[in-house]
């Protein structure tokens, strides 16, 4: 049985739902996103949402609000040149956000048997300028396979 490793599954629901954005006239932000976000707001009962075009947008958004201290969270906030420890298995995409905002990368080894952070290295990496972990599932694996 061969597995398409590329093709994405897209229901026919979807591209009828694509199709009525095209005609809309807004590729971007129009009364269909705009419906999107009130439909979600509503389901997880929070009226702070927003959507996004990418995750890499998304994580912009994340660690520029990060930025700030939250008091009430015993948060400090993160200074320009303060480290995030991320992995080099991904996609570029996924760590320049915090390179574009300032932040110093910081290589955490991989575990060969989940292709994720090694969490031994990652323990050994963290410093008093360590204000973000950002960690990598790749291909749905989780720390929780570690083995020992």
């Amino acid at each position: 049985m061969n597995i398409p490793l590329f093709k994405v599954f897209m229901s026919d629901n979807a591209i009828e739902a694509a199709a009525k954005v095209l005609r809309s006239g807004y590729i971007g932000q129009g009364s269909v996103t705009e419906d999107f976000e009130k439909d979600l707001r509503a389901w997880f009962g929070e009226d702070l949402l927003v959507t996004t075009n990418s995750a890499t947008s998304a994580e912009h958004i994340a660690i520029y609000l990060l930025k700030r201290p939250i008091k009430a969270r015993n948060w400090p906030g993160w200074e320009v040149g303060d480290e995030m420890l991320a992995t080099p298995l991904t996609c570029s995409a996924t760590n320049t956000p915090a390179v574009t905002l300032g932040l110093r990368l910081k290589w955490v080894d991989i575990d060969p048997k989940t292709l994720g952070m090694d969490l031994d290295d990652l323990a050994r990496k963290i410093t008093p300028k360590t204000k973000i972990i950002f960690p990598v599932l790749w291909g749905g694996m989780s720390f929780r396979h570690r083995t020992h």
